[in-house]
């Protein structure tokens, strides 16, 4: 008997303690969230306010995108009185046609009475076309033509007289020379100032030449 209420005391003795337990880690719960919510609030009331500006924010230069420079202007070579040249002064023409070289003359300020000139041209490669105007010369609307020299292979000479004069002008259209093309490659032909006269015989200018490039395919 002894035995057997001392079990049973035992186990209500156990039940006892297990309850105590229990209760004791249920408070002990259910005050955490509590505390941890009051905490949790401390803290967002003590957090600072921030404040939000604007800010400029700079772009990256990307240094292969750069402002175009402006190439130099090139120089443009204008005649001074006295001088005749090609007018173009390139043409390109195929093997067997017939190549018009237009001189033109800048007289400044006075008039054209009298002229020689001397064009020089590669024989092997042109051939002066005699046949043409007058043994391959040609007045222009403001020029004039007297007399040529054609005899010498790869120079032709031509020379005027007029009583009244041509012009003035800078860009006088004075004289047409035919030549016909009989080899393929490129050449020049130049015009050479002899002598240039106003109507009172004074020399005009400084006797100037130029030059013309053919390129012939």
């Amino acid at each position: 008997m002894k035995s057997k209420y001392f079990l049973i005391i035992s186990i209500i003795t156990i039940m006892l303690f297990s309850f105590s337990c229990v209760s004791q880690d249920t408070s002990e719960k259910g005050t955490t969230p509590k505390e941890t919510g009051s905490q949790v609030k401390t803290i967002e009331q003590e957090k600072p306010e921030t404040t939000i500006t604007d800010s400029v924010v700079e772009q990256p230069v990307d240094s292969a995108k750069t402002e175009p420079t402006a190439e130099p202007k090139k120089e443009v070579k204008v005649p001074s009185a006295g001088t005749a040249f090609f007018s173009p002064n390139k043409l390109t023409t195929k093997l067997g046609d017939v190549v018009t070289a237009n001189i033109h003359l800048h007289s400044g300020d006075q008039k054209v009475a009298a002229y020689g000139f001397s064009v020089i041209y590669d024989s092997q490669i042109l051939e002066l076309q005699k046949d043409k105007g007058k043994e391959g010369f040609e007045a222009g609307p403001d020029g004039f033509i007297a007399v040529t020299n054609t005899q010498k292979p790869g120079e032709a000479i031509a020379a005027g007289f007029d009583v009244n004069g041509k012009g003035p002008g800078s860009n006088l259209d004075f004289l047409r020379v035919y030549f016909k093309s009989k080899a393929k490659g490129t050449t020049a032909c130049e015009v050479v100032v002899n002598n240039l006269n106003d109507e009172k015989a004074g020399e005009i200018g400084s006797f100037a030449g130029g030059t013309l490039e053919i390129v012939i395919q």
